[in-house]
């Protein structure tokens, strides 16, 4: 399997063929997935790579609001997607860490405007970036994907992401059903 697509020079499949399952990392470059979109219909183009304006608004406020109330944003994500519980240091909330190197692949809470058919969710991982090499993230998507009745999928790491902590890293993944495929 094709661990890296790249929309410019595509070696698997042969360019113009849409028959191939995509289930693979991707370029983020909006071009290239410009390219990529115009082949495979389901994957989103150059438009549809960032959330609306009012998505864009109530992330902006969720961020503000976790910079009043929590000790870091990576605390809420830990919180809020890892399930850990909450204790108060200082007048903020903060929670436990997961366990390094577990995984929560989950609907992205700020979705992007992505094709009808498509699934916007995240792949969060507990670990440092280093721990998690493209291959690693592939078949975790994959494995994840195929737990929910299996489909194709193509992910990449968000060059701008609004989640830093060095113990804490995660993916856009944009997925479709093997039903929605038929």
């Amino acid at each position: 399997m094709l661990n890296t697509y790249n929309a410019a020079h595509p070696t698997t499949p042969a360019a113009g063929m849409s028959s191939h399952v995509l289930r693979c990392k991707v370029d983020s470059d909006v071009q290239m997935m410009q390219m990529l979109h115009e082949v495979y219909r389901w994957v989103p183009g150059a438009e549809q790579v960032r959330p609306t304006p009012a998505v864009r608004a109530q992330k902006e406020l969720l961020i503000a609001n976790m910079e009043t109330m929590w000790v870091t944003p990576a605390a809420w994500v830990f919180h809020q997607i890892f399930g850990m519980r909450t204790t108060r240091i200082a007048g903020k909330r903060t929670a436990e860490r997961p366990s390094p190197g577990r995984t929560v692949f989950a609907v992205n809470p700020f979705p992007y405007q992505v094709p009808d058919g498509t699934l916007h969710w995240v792949l969060w991982m507990a670990s440092p970036v280093a721990e998690w090499p493209d291959e690693r993230i592939t078949a975790e998507i994959a494995r994840e994907v195929d737990e929910r009745g299996g489909g194709e999928f193509v992910w990449y790491a968000n060059p701008k992401m609004s989640m830093g902590d060095p113990e804490l890293h995660h993916v856009q993944c944009f997925w479709r059903t093997a039903d929605a495929a038929r």
